[in-house]
């Protein structure tokens, strides 16, 4: 993504990870104002990529502590992904039970703060008929009555990330004019393996993003290589509840 130059314009991240969404919008041309992130190892990250900045992390960025009075009438672009883990295929799906579920503290700051945008992003079974109930009374019904509210689903891949990674956005403008000039963003890249789009480049592979040469045949273990049925020199990206279940019966993953 090219960087904008300054444009008077501010942003406030909730749920900030290792800054993701700050990182964007500051090359979208915003001046951040904060970071709140209550896992203190992904706010060191961005600490450490960002020092100047002004980084809530571990118990100083929990959301639910946090008086958003300050930033009132501050904010141009409040944004944030609340933890995905109520609403994600690889668990339980649990929702509104489920004590990660920040939903409600994100929807609490945008109703102190009024920005005047804000950006929600989230797994894409959030967008399920499963959660469908979820939605309309947690997010959409609280902020409908001072935001134009618009959904849209994106693709990592359509703009150039080298992931199978879908996630819902939700949109909110505070005026309607801005909300009806507002257009879903256009993809920039297409999936290699699928049918060229013209004007699209195609996705690169995480070894060429890493600028790593590519894996040959020979370089493949033998134990791995003498049970592949498929094409053998395939960069594949295993991303399924499947495989996750697998990982987890195995203890890599917790």
């Amino acid at each position: 993504m090219p960087l904008v130059e300054p444009r008077g314009l501010t942003s406030l991240s909730l749920f900030s990870g290792g800054g993701g969404l700050d990182l964007g919008f500051e090359r979208a041309g915003f001046t951040h104002l904060a970071s709140y992130e209550w896992m203190d190892d992904a706010g060191k990250t961005l600490e450490l990529n960002r020092p100047n900045w002004e980084v809530h992390r571990g118990e100083a960025g929990d959301v639910q502590a946090v008086d958003w009075r300050r930033f009132k009438g501050q904010v141009d672009v409040l944004h944030g992904g609340p933890p995905c883990q109520p609403f994600s295929m690889a668990g339980k799906q649990r929702g509104a039970l489920d004590p990660r579920d920040m939903w409600p503290e994100f929807v609490r700051a945008v109703k102190t703060i009024k920005p005047r945008t804000f950006v929600g992003e989230n797994v894409a079974a959030l967008s399920t008929a499963r959660f469908a109930e979820y939605v309309e009374q947690i997010i959409l019904s609280p902020l409908s009555a001072e935001y134009h509210i618009q959904r849209v689903t994106l693709h990592a891949h359509e703009f150039g990330v080298p992931q199978l990674r879908k996630r819902i956005f939700f949109v909110g403008f505070r005026r309607k004019a801005d909300a009806r000039n507002w257009t879903r963003p256009a993809a920039t890249h297409y999936r290699p393996g699928t049918k060229p789009v013209e004007g699209l480049a195609p996705t690169m592979g995480i070894r060429q993003a890493l600028g790593l040469p590519d894996v040959g045949i020979d370089d493949l273990s033998p134990t791995i290589r003498s049970g592949l049925s498929g094409p053998r020199h395939t960069t594949s990206i295993v991303n399924s509840v499947a495989a996750a279940k697998r990982f987890r019966a195995l203890q890599i993953w917790g």
